[in-house]
């Protein structure tokens, strides 16, 4: 049996015909359905690790097996769990994105100008992006169009929820409002 480290979270094992037959393991019926080849990979599998350095506590562990000639290659993956984040409120609403500052405040700017009522909108900034959620179900024409000119529209359901949770809120409400009048 040897043992390769191809990363800082792969390890190849390679194991000859010897090792298989010392292993009781065949590569045709070899499955992590059976409870005995399940016990002989995960313990090849730890023992590996081991003698390679590689931790694979607290960690997704992927093992894949594939014949190479006359040798079974076993390769080990241990990448970090991701954490999945349920939203607190999974409330609706439309959310644009803008790329940089100057974007977002040429949009803000244009829609103060014109005279659209915009009291249910807020602003947020996150990552060098910024947004503006409406909580409309749907805008006048005029404004979507001056939003599309400088941004984009965030199509995933829950987009306007996400920012909410994850961004900086510059203006909670009547964002178009409070920000445009310092820039006229």
């Amino acid at each position: 049996m040897t043992v390769d480290k191809l990363g800082d979270n792969k390890l190849l094992i390679k194991l000859d015909e010897s090792d298989m037959e010392n292993f009781e393991l065949d590569f045709g019926k070899m499955s992590l359905e059976n409870e005995d080849n399940q016990k002989v990979i995960i313990g090849l599998m730890r023992l590996a690790c081991c003698r390679a350095g590689l931790d694979t506590n607290g960690k997704n562990v992927k093992i894949e097996a594939f014949s190479f000639g006359n040798e079974c290659c076993i390769l080990v993956t241990a990448n970090p769990k991701k954490r999945k984040y349920r939203l607190k409120k999974s409330d609706s609403g439309l959310c644009w994105k803008m790329a940089n500052a100057s974007d977002f405040l040429n949009a803000v700017e244009v829609l103060y100008r014109s005279n659209i009522c915009c009291r249910k909108s807020s602003a947020y900034e996150m990552s060098g992006n910024y947004y503006l959620v409406f909580d409309y179900f749907s805008l006048p024409k005029h404004m979507i169009r001056v939003l599309s000119e400088y941004g984009e529209r965030q199509k995933h359901r829950n987009a306007a929820a996400r920012v909410r949770e994850n961004a900086n809120l510059l203006c909670h409400t009547d964002a178009v409002a409070v920000i445009g009048k310092f820039l006229v």
